[in-house]
């Protein structure tokens, strides 16, 4: 299984783009290919915290809103 990530902001974005601008390109996405190192999953924002965490097994949790709370 091979987790894919798709990031806008990257710390070496700047690197990226000034090899590409070569050519004429903008970098706007990164594609992150991979097998994930750490089991991570995504849990429910309880009382406005949408810090990311670990769980008692160590795990990644990343607290998302639900589509309830985001669409009015």
């Amino acid at each position: 299984v091979f987790h894919i990530d798709l990031m806008g902001g990257v710390d070496k974005k700047e690197k990226i783009d000034a090899l590409l601008s070569k050519e004429g390109y903008e970098t706007a996405f990164v594609i992150m290919l991979g097998k994930p190192a750490e089991t991570v999953y995504l849990t429910e924002v309880k009382d406005g915290d949408i810090k990311y965490f670990r769980d008692e097994n160590d795990n990644h949790a990343v607290p998302k809103y639900s589509l309830d709370e985001l669409i009015l």
